[in-house]
C-alpha cells in the first residue's frame, strides 16, 4: 500500500514506484495541490494498468467542478460503510483495466508473453 496527503506527492510516489504494478488507485475528488481526477488522469499514464475509484463527500454539481468525471469510472459518495468501500474495490479488482496489454514475463530462462486479463 501505498500513501500520499496530497496529489502532487501521490503522483512522484507513482513514478518513482518499480516494483511492479499498482493494482488501484482510492482517491478524493478534491484534494490539495492537485485533485483526484488530474491524479488519475496523469498516473494512467505512467501506469496503464492502475485501476481507479474516486471518491468525494461533495454534491454532484461540485464534483463535476474538479474535473470531468469519466462516467466509467467507478465512484463512491461519502460517507460510505467499510464493508461498501470492500465490495467497491473487489469488483474493480476483478475487472481488466481499460488499457490492459501483454505483459512480458520472465519464467526461468525463457520470456513468455502473458494475457493482460487472465480468467
Amino acid at each position: 500500500m501505498l500513501e500520499s496527503a496530497n496529489g502532487e506527492e501521490a503522483l512522484r510516489i507513482a513514478e518513482k514506484h518499480d516494483e511492479g504494478n499498482i493494482d488501484l488507485l482510492l482517491i478524493d475528488v478534491a484534494m490539495p495541490y492537485m485533485g483526484g481526477i488530474e491524479l488519475a488522469q496523469q498516473l494512467k499514464d505512467i501506469h496503464p494498468r492502475t485501476r481507479v475509484i474516486l471518491t468525494s463527500g461533495y454534491t454532484d454539481e461540485a464534483v463535476l467542478q474538479h474535473g470531468r468525471l469519466d462516467p466509467a469510472t467507478p465512484f463512491m459518495h461519502k460517507p460510505y460503510l467499510p464493508i461498501d468501500l470492500l465490495q467497491k474495490i473487489q469488483e474493480v479488482l476483478e475487472t481488466c483495466p481499460v488499457n490492459a496489454a501483454p505483459v512480458a514475463q520472465r519464467i526461468g530462462g525463457t520470456e513468455r508473453i502473458k494475457a493482460p486479463c487472465p480468467r
